[in-house]
């Protein structure tokens, strides 16, 4: 009998070292409050964007999420590189209410369900 590596299905949240408690903790109550599941990986340095697609390009659910010291990408696999399907850029100064809006979002993605808006959302797909 062989051992095979499974993975669960789950959003992949890839992000710096750097990256806030309170940041993080927000995006993480938005993911939970829609029910799905979520992993966290660390990186050194990878763009939020790049880390995001290539979470999402790992994840089941095809859902990923990039963080890096000024932003928060959420990426779904079937998009190029270089759009997304959400954005906060200089996450820092934004309201907690705005991380809890995208990490729900990414759980939207995965469920299908219609998007919270939020005019401080970026969006390129």
């Amino acid at each position: 009998m062989s051992l095979v590596e499974t993975q669960r299905p789950e959003i992949i949240i890839s992000l710096q070292k750097i990256v806030d408690d309170e940041t993080l903790s927000e995006i993480l109550f938005g993911i939970e409050e829609e029910g799905i599941p979520y992993s966290i990986i660390r990186n050194e340095n990878t763009p939020a964007v790049e880390a995001a697609h290539a979470a999402a390009l790992k994840s089941k659910l095809s859902v990923g999420i990039g963080c890096s010291d000024r932003e928060v990408v959420v990426h779904q696999k079937n998009l190029k590189l270089e759009n997304f399907f959400f954005k906060i850029s200089d996450y820092q100064s934004k309201s907690p209410e705005l991380k809890r809006t995208l990490g729900c979002n990414a759980a939207r993605l995965v469920k299908g369900n219609i998007f919270k808006v939020e005019k401080e959302l970026e969006v390129s797909f």
